[in-house]
């Protein structure tokens, strides 16, 4: 895939319940860069691609992907500990969607 992805936001200290979410948002910071060997693939041109080269995609995708994940559990664990109840917590609600056309 060959892509990165950047997050970056302010952590030095907590917003005001007040102060408007436009203004926490102005705080964040998301990059996707260097997409130079990165493709947009449908499902049909792939099923044309080789064998090696449809694994070589997969085993890239993976990667991809995983780091995504990674991303995500980092940021919700920063949330979390940022914004989480300090009597516990009683219920979480977790949705999960595939996007993945790979699989």
């Amino acid at each position: 895939v060959g892509s990165s992805v950047a997050l970056g936001f302010e952590a030095g200290g907590l917003p005001g319940r007040k102060v408007p979410e436009a203004q926490v948002r102005e705080q964040v910071r998301v990059n996707l860069f260097d997409w130079g060997r990165s493709e947009l693939n449908t499902p049909e041109s792939h099923a044309e691609l080789e064998e090696s080269e449809q694994q070589d995609r997969f085993t890239f995708w993976r990667y991809y992907v995983g780091g995504i994940d990674r991303l995500a559990w980092e940021a919700s664990r920063c949330y979390r500990h940022r914004f989480g109840s300090a009597n516990g917590w009683l219920k979480a609600d977790i949705v999960v969607y595939d996007f993945d056309s790979m699989t």
